[in-house]
């Protein structure tokens, strides 16, 4: 689970002042104003509180006594005439919802601090008895208009209960004298003599609650306690005599069968008598006779037994009832029924349900804390006895090769351990443990805090055993001092980040890495705590569970502020694991993981063996794997830097990368027996691409001149074992392939990342091989080259005559053209750039270095690579297409020129070979790569044999052939994404111009909406990249901002938004400014739009007329089909404009006019414009045009000319009407139309006659 982008009790804090001063503001006109929808709004402010309650504690005593006065208030008014009961279903008494607000409080803050904002004056008894007598109807009765809600009733019975601690007898309070005839007949309860009238009227009350299923069984359970632990009614004999009524209720009877809720509120009362009678005698008769009766419960077969059992809630109360019972007896050293409470309390922990676990954990603590002081050996025994089951579910493994072990948690029972670990926590909070024990609890914590299980759905198992062991570690960092915990040494495998990691052999690596076992069986002592320090930052950064980082980050803050100068920097580590830096999982991954490892080795270590563990790199979630996978690279190149904040790199040491490629390695190496394990080869495939493309980015990737001077460096052997590790990923690959592994889009994905991230890697091993090879030491002679940096993409000018630089450095002797080796390394330098960009840098990237020249070959990659991705451009995945189409066009890049012709023209025949098969959305991969390979095609060349022509008329066919809409999206967002937009527009232009004008529909509605979204974007690249003002571009612009603007004033939001932002790139910068901030729906937004054809220039070219009518073939659309408030603010626009200047009337009449000309045939556009010609007429805006009305009238007869389009004729005849006001001959065609066919037509004729001539029309039909 994973908290909100915003965290809310962040924005709880800041914003609780303002919401307390609203909840003070509401209440009191709520409550003697009674306002609309007042009560649930104050609800509302109320319940987000419930992160935060403290929050609430200054303002209680201001809010609740207020609450709690209206309520008597309330209670002791006239009561009001009744309303209807159709009214009252409508109505909520002020009662009911005062007694709602007090129930959310009590919700938020706890009952127990509530309670005690209530007045215990004595004179309120009375009124709250009655009230809640007459609104309880009597047992049997059935519930009437009066009848009171549970929360009424549990709000007064917690003030009952509060009103009982009166320090004097009931009898003295009461109104009435009790009488035998008086007395309410109670099945097994016999009243004692002399009962004061309040407890014969509180007791029936509070019995009755006690058996309900709601939050009223609490609050009558508190009741029934306080009354029957009063001195004066013990004195009475009434705590004898509820204790045998509640234990003589569950005699098997012949009465009618009760339901659960029943018992459960009587074992409650139970609980509660036994747990307020700790330190006192009161109960020690009746101790024996209720365990007898647990007892029977849990052992006795009869239907009422076996029901209570089954019950979750009455076994938490059973363990409660037998807890106390323990607790009272260790009072006077009787250890008969506590070794059976105990042996009880064991099995209960690894019982199915959380809060059984959750009582026993707790018991079983709280009875061995009793028990240190009495008999501790018994207590140690205890401890024993849960480490012994612990030690039963745990399984330690052998590493292969070394002497280390590692745990295996396949046999052990998530919920047992649950309970297990919950109850060594509890016992360290409680500081029942004892030295000796300690250093085993603690393994077993460090153990609980990786416990993760994988249910047979695939679901996760084992949370509540990880939170359980943050709640351990907290207390034990809380209750035991720096001395206690220092000498302590636990085993190095129980440790989550030192395990399954083989080291490597002694002539590969040249330091000692601390991420790797030692052979100590133990850790030293004085590390302990460091390395629980360790366990708990992993567990904040990575765990799945927003609820487990928030408490390991707490745990951490309470070990590094009660053992100061322990954690190394535990200031700076606190500060960065912050309490609500982790709540956010993609934040904890890839922010706070990054930053904690530069803290420290300890740090670095563990999140890096971490992530590539099943809270990273093997977790079911892919977009997590993606995120663990750049967070491990991330990690591992921490230490890239001297100086965090100022990012100044020093010397890195590969050998130390060395290890970490070697412990990939190692993973590969025991998935290869997992073909099938996809989600782990996922991960694994994805951290080794992560790593490799930060390799690529590093600076000293350019020197290759040393490289030639002596044996190859670190540098060199990481790259060379980063290939074998390619290699070995793909020969995976193969094998999960031919197995008919599902999900094979994740392998597809992964697979090509990591060949598009190794390609620079291959390069520059190419290069420094070729260089070697061919001048040896001479290179020696040039001098050290200054490369920036960070270098900026090259100029398209540069990648032009990149071909040319390096094949001079490689022909000439490196003495003469020093200056162009510079200029090669530089430019692999940019190389990762270049992919990275793509086609978005607007450049096409050329380079010719063939890599099967002597000593460069690499047949075990390639051969597996290009069998692999023919198979993945296959995939109809979006996150996989993108992938796999860098990693295709990028292996294009690195064959000769006659490989790259062959590879092409074969898929310019598969995409050929799926258009022509009729399925739709097949062959998407193939297109993106197609359009990524248009960029390191030479097409100049006497050689290239035509390729870009090829491919571009293959694209174009593609989009001409059928209408398929995920491929025109496609397409258009290849484009736009590719520098063919901008060297290749022409070619293109076909494919823009039919996207921007794609109004295509179809079942699941306007699907055309998506093919003009992704025109546009072209468009606003266009205006963006492209200079205007030269001739070739002129036209260009011309036809694409009328377009444009017509998308920028059309019905859907979601196409003005592109439409916008295109439009900016074409606007002057004053301009722009304004655009900007105006929103898509709005009134000046389109007041703006209608004023750039007159009197807004743009960059270039200058104003055409034609924009305006493009511009209201959209505008029309809005002004009539669009939502109510866009019609609004459109048409209201549109006034605006035309009242703007005396000359906009005209242009905006002719424009509509030449519109309804040119769509004549297309009633999309043509119905629209006519209902905006009414409009204009009906706000006597049309009147005053210039228009020639016969050839107004003539076009609308045209319109509708034999149409079968009601709508259509709709518009015609008000149109008809409007012109009348100028124009007489529409009055005949409106006689005529009053026979028309459809009656529609016939009834708004009339209308329109009415209105307009003012007397109805006798039409013989």
């Amino acid at each position: 689970m994973d908290a909100s982008e915003v965290d809310r009790d962040v924005l709880l804090q800041k914003s609780s002042a303002e919401l307390l001063a609203d909840l003070e503001n509401s209440l009191h006109p709520f409550l003697w104003k009674t306002p609309a929808l007042g009560m649930p709004r104050i609800r509302r402010r109320l319940e987000r509180f419930q992160e935060l309650p403290q929050l609430l504690d200054p303002h209680l005593n201001d809010l609740v006594p207020v609450l709690a006065q209206a309520f008597l208030s309330y209670l002791q008014s006239v009561p009001r005439p009744k309303h209807s009961t159709s009214d009252t279903e409508l109505l909520i008494t002020l009662s009911k919802a005062i007694c709602r607000l007090l129930y959310t409080f009590c919700k938020v803050r706890g009952e127990k601090v509530i309670v005690r904002f209530l007045s215990t004056e004595t004179r309120h008894l009375e009124l709250l008895l009655s009230a809640i007598e007459n609104g309880n109807p009597a047992e049997g009765q059935a519930a009437t208009s009066n009848t009171w809600s549970w929360e009424e009733r549990y709000i007064t019975l917690l003030w009952l209960s509060q009103l009982l601690l009166a320090p004097f007898d009931l009898a003295s309070i009461s109104s009435s004298e009790s009488e035998d005839e008086n007395i309410p007949i109670i099945p097994h309860l016999s009243w004692p003599n002399n009962v004061p009238g309040i407890s014969l009227r509180v007791i029936p009350l509070a019995i009755r609650c006690l058996s309900s299923p709601g939050k009223e069984r609490d609050a009558a359970r508190f009741l029934l306690v306080r009354i029957a632990m009063r001195r004066d009614m013990q004195d009475l004999g009434m705590l004898k005599a509820l204790v045998r009524w509640a234990v003589a209720s569950f005699n098997p009877s012949s009465d009618v069968e009760k339901p659960v809720y029943h018992y459960i509120g009587l074992l409650s009362f139970l609980a509660g008598i036994l747990n307020s009678s700790i330190g006192t005698s009161d109960m020690a008769q009746h101790v024996p006779q209720i365990f007898q009766l647990i007892e029977n419960i849990s052992e006795t077969e009869n239907i009422m037994f076996h029901a209570i059992r089954e019950s979750a809630v009455a076994r938490k109360i059973i363990i409660k009832i037998i807890r106390t019972i323990s607790v009272l007896d260790l009072r006077t050293k009787d250890m008969t029924r506590t070794e059976s409470t105990i042996d009880t309390l064991l099995g209960y922990l690894s019982h199915p349900s959380t809060p059984v676990r959750l009582a026993a954990s707790k018991s079983l603590s709280m009875i061995t804390m009793k028990l240190d002081k009495i008999n501790p050996e018994f207590a140690t025994q205890i401890i024993e006895a849960v480490l012994d089951e612990l030690e039963r579910g745990i399984t330690w493994l052998k590493v292969s090769g070394t002497n280390e072990t590692s745990f295996d948690l396949t046999r052990a029972d998530p919920s047992l351990w649950h309970g297990l670990i919950l109850t060594l926590a509890h016992l360290l909070y409680r500081h029942s443990v004892g030295a000796q024990q300690l250093p085993s609890i603690l393994s077993y914590l460090a153990v609980g805090l990786a416990f993760q299980r994988k249910s047979t759905t695939g679901g996760r198992l084992g949370t509540n055993v990880r939170d359980a062991a943050c709640f351990g570690i907290w207390a034990l960092a809380r209750r035991y001092s720096t001395s206690e915990l220092t000498w302590i040494q636990i085993k190095i495998s129980s440790l989550s980040g030192a395990v399954q990691i083989q080291p490597l052999p002694s002539n590969e690596i040249s330091i000692t890495s601390p991420g790797y076992p030692v052979q100590a069986k133990e850790l030293p002592s004085k590390l302990v705590l460091q390395r629980l320090a360790t366990e708990l930052v992993i567990s904040a950064c990575l765990d799945p569970e927003g609820n487990i980082r928030r408490g390991a980050s707490a745990a951490l803050q309470e070990l590094v502020g009660r053992h100061p100068d322990i954690i190394v920097e535990g200031i700076k580590l606190v500060q960065v694991v912050d309490y609500h830096a982790v709540a956010l999982r993609s934040r904890a991954i890839q922010q706070v993981s990054f930053e904690a490892a530069r803290l420290s080795d300890n740090y670095y270590d563990g999140l890096r063996i971490a992530l590539l563990g099943w809270r990273g790199a093997m977790d079911g979630d892919a977009s997590i794997r993606r995120m663990a996978a750049s967070a491990y690279a991330n990690v591992v190149w921490s230490t890239r830097y001297s100086d965090p904040v100022e990012k100044i790199p020093h010397m890195f040491d590969y050998s130390t990368l060395n290890g970490v490629i070697h412990s990939l390695s190692i993973k590969l190496g025991d998935l290869g027996n997992r073909p099938r394990d996809v989600d782990e080869a996922h991960g694994i495939f994805l951290s080794i691409s992560c790593l490799a493309r930060k390799l690529t980015m590093d600076p000293n990737m350019l020197v290759v001149k040393r490289e030639t001077e002596s044996a190859p460096t670190d540098l060199t052997r990481l790259i060379l074992r980063a290939t074998q590790l390619t290699t070995t990923a793909m020969a995976f690959v193969e094998r999960s392939f031919e197995s008919s592994t599902s999900r094979q889009e994740l392998l597809a994905e992964s697979s090509s990342r990591l060949l598009f991230a190794i390609y620079p890697c291959v390069f520059r091993e190419a290069l420094r091989r070729f260089l070697q090879s061919n001048y040896g030491s001479s290179l020696s002679s040039i001098e050290p080259s200054t490369i920036e940096h960070a270098s900026s993409l090259p100029t398209f000018d540069e990648l032009q005559s990149l071909e040319q630089n390096i094949v001079g450095v490689l022909d000439s002797l490196p003495s003469t053209k020093s200056t162009k080796v510079s200029d090669a390394l530089s430019f692999m330098k940019t190389l990762q750039k270049v992919y990275d960009v793509g086609s978005k840098s607007g450049v096409a990237f050329r380079m010719n270095v063939p890599l099967n020249s002597p000593g460069l070959e690499y047949p075990m990659l390639f051969t597996s690579a290009k069998p692999l991705l023919t198979r993945f451009l296959e995939t109809n995945d979006d996150i996989s297409i993108d992938a796999v189409s860098d990693a295709a066009a990028g292996l294009v890049l690195l064959q000769p020129k006659e490989e790259r012709s062959s590879i092409l023209l074969e898929w310019i025949q598969v995409t050929r070979g799926k258009a022509e098969a009729g399925r739709k959305g097949q062959g998407k991969a193939y297109i993106h790569t197609l359009f990524k390979a248009l960029q390191i095609l030479e097409d100049h060349s006497s050689n290239s044999g035509g390729l870009e022509a090829k491919i571009i008329k293959a694209l174009n066919w593609r989009w001409d052939l059928n209408y398929d809409i995920e491929i025109r999206t496609t397409l258009l967002r290849c484009l736009g994404n590719s520098s063919a937009i901008i060297t290749h527009t022409k070619e293109f232009g076909n494919m823009i111009f039919n996207g921007l004008e794609d109004y295509t529909t179809d079942s699941r509605g306007d699907i055309g909406s998506l093919v003009r979204i992704e025109a546009t974007k072209i468009v606003g690249i266009l205006f963006k990249k492209l200079d205007p003002s030269v001739a070739s571009n002129t036209d260009l612009f011309r036809n694409l901002i009328g377009k444009v603007l017509r998308l920028g004033t059309e019905k859907l939001d979601k196409v003005r938004i592109e439409a916008q932002l295109s439009i900016l790139q074409a606007l002057t910068p004053s301009q722009s400014d304004i655009f900007t901030s105006m929103s898509p729906t709005s009134q000046m937004y389109f007041h703006f739009l209608l004023r750039i054809p007159k009197q807004y220039g743009t960059k270039n070219p200058p104003c055409d007329q034609d924009w305006i009518l493009d511009l209201f073939e959209g505008y029309v659309l809005s002004a009539d089909t669009g939502s109510q408030d866009l019609i609004r603010v459109s048409r209201a626009a549109l006034v605006q404009f035309c009242e703007d200047e005396a000359g906009n009337i005209d242009i905006v009449c002719h424009a509509l006019c030449k519109v309804l000309e040119r769509n004549l045939s297309n009633d999309r556009v043509l119905v629209s414009t006519l209902e905006v010609i009414s409009f204009l007429f009906d706000v006597q805006i049309m009147q005053k045009s210039t228009l020639k009305w016969s050839s107004l009238y003539f076009l609308i007869q045209k319109a509708h000319f034999k149409s079968s389009n009601v709508r259509k004729l709709e518009a015609a005849v008000r149109v008809y009407s409007g012109l009348l006001e100028v124009y007489p001959e529409p009055l005949k065609k409106l006689k005529s139309m009053l026979r028309h066919n459809f009656p529609k037509v016939r009834n708004l004729a009339e209308e329109e006659l009415f209105v307009v001539t003012g007397e109805k029309q006798a039409v013989k039909v």
